[in-house]
């Protein structure tokens, strides 16, 4: 169900007399071990997106008798609860959901909604940043960013840090080899170990509101560093997305934009262009979010770069089981210079899976495999045009119970490898780094 689009479910209005606390006790206190039969779990999501309570507690009595728990009994309770308007009554059975399952997104889906319902705003926006962090693809991450920001900036303006520091076997991105057809690669022309940082803050100011539709001015400036450059290099994103319900269970972003990235003298980069961004939800376990972006960038000093930016990006979110999610992402690239032999496109595919396990240890893999087209040859080269082709790997290794502050710190490991028809773009790269993310 995509976070962006939370609604009741429609059906049958059934009404309940009381809550088992015998049940929310259970929960708590039960182990958590992922049910044996997933494909009823699909059975049991579909049942609730059908309003069809009698088949959905049916279906959750069979698993929770093969798991040893109430809990799904309590979830498929919630959730008929939260479709009749009943949000008092299902307050308690989300919050303890939430205690036994924290990474399970549809149980903070429906908290949200109950919260805004019920006027606890500060609890609703608490559910959202357990969203954000619970999202893996940006797209999606941004329109429950900008929502995130919309609650905060109700009556002032939202501010938001961000950072990381990350050491690399090749910090910046350069060939690993040392020959050209027999010709001596320079030190610097080749890759470097060293330390690449971050950091950056986002504020929001709520510009205008009614009903469903948020108007919004961000100012995004940023600090990156590299010990490859040495040099600090400042960067300056405006913004103003516009964000709204579609209906139907989707929601939609637009925003225009200006980013400017600056050299030690004078702007280095200027990009102007709009993104926009559809999410839109199919059942309690399904969300797609569709991506488009189109910019006119110019280069100082390298008119030759110049030119129009296009990007688009489908992903797929799938919710296995209360402690299983996975997510499948297409992406395309492509930008047209005003000199066409420096135009390429590129395409890539990533696939991730986040697991949650019973000791509180979170797991995050993710693989991308992809491939980018020039509109020229490679250097000393008359043959076809150059083609690079790339992979990447990634690890997150997070525990629910180290924390630092409200953040939830995860060590990552990320290995990148490209090779290409031109020696100066293979390379290969390990990287280390540590990640914050809201804790749960």
């Amino acid at each position: 169900m995509s976070p962006c689009a939370i609604t009741p479910r429609t059906g049958n209005r059934l009404r309940l007399a009381a809550i088992r606390t015998p049940a929310v006790l259970a929960i708590i206190l039960s182990g958590f071990a992922f049910p044996a039969q997933a494909g009823s779990f699909a059975e049991l999501s579909a049942a609730i997106d059908a309003a069809d309570w009698q088949t959905a507690d049916q279906i959750a009595r069979e698993l929770d008798i093969a798991e040893g728990s109430d809990f799904f009994q309590a979830y498929a309770k919630a959730s008929q609860l939260t479709a009749d308007g009943q949000c008092e009554a299902a307050d308690p059975l989300l919050d303890a959901i939430a205690v036994a399952k924290p990474y399970f997104v549809p149980v903070h889906e429906l908290s949200y909604y109950c919260d805004r319902t019920l006027g606890r705003f500060e609890d609703a926006i608490a559910e959202l940043e357990k969203i954000e962090a619970l999202v893996h693809t940006d797209a999606e991450r941004q329109i429950v960013r900008q929502m995130l920001a919309n609650e905060k900036a109700a009556s002032g303006v939202s501010v938001v840090l961000y950072g990381d520091v990350t050491p690399s076997t090749n910090v910046n991105r350069q060939t690993t080899e040392t020959e050209l057809q027999g010709l001596k690669l320079t030190e610097a022309s080749r890759g470097k170990s060293g330390i690449s940082a971050t950091a950056g803050a986002r504020l929001t100011k709520r510009l205008y509101a009614q009903q469903d539709l948020f108007v919004a001015g961000v100012q995004e400036p940023e600090l990156s560093y590299s010990t490859s450059s040495q040099l600090l290099t400042p960067a300056l994103t405006t913004s103003i997305p516009l964000t709204f319900s579609l209906g139907g269970g989707a929601r939609a972003s637009v925003s225009p934009f200006l980013s400017k990235k600056f050299g030690p003298s004078s702007t280095e980069q200027t990009r102007l262009g709009v993104q926009a961004t559809v999410t839109e939800a199919y059942g309690s376990t399904d969300s797609f979010t569709y991506s488009a972006s189109l910019a006119r960038q110019t280069h100082a000093g390298r008119a030759y770069l110049d030119g129009w930016n296009a990007t688009g990006q489908v992903s797929w979110s799938h919710v296995v089981g209360p402690q299983t999610t996975t997510t499948l992402r297409m992406n395309i690239d492509a930008t047209g210079t005003d000199d066409p032999t420096n135009s390429s496109v590129e395409a890539s595919l990533t696939g991730r899976i986040d697991q949650y396990w019973q000791n509180s240890f979170v797991v995050g893999v993710e693989a991308t495999v992809g491939m980018r087209a020039h509109n020229q040859p490679p250097p000393l080269s008359m043959g076809p045009n150059q083609t690079d082709r790339f992979i990447k790997g990634r690890l997150e290794l997070s525990h629910q119970g180290l924390t630092i502050g409200p953040f939830m710190p995860a060590i990552v490991y990320t290995y990148q490898w490209q090779d290409s028809d031109n020696v100066f773009y293979r390379y290969q790269s390990h990287d280390f780094g540590l990640s914050l993310k809201a804790k749960l």
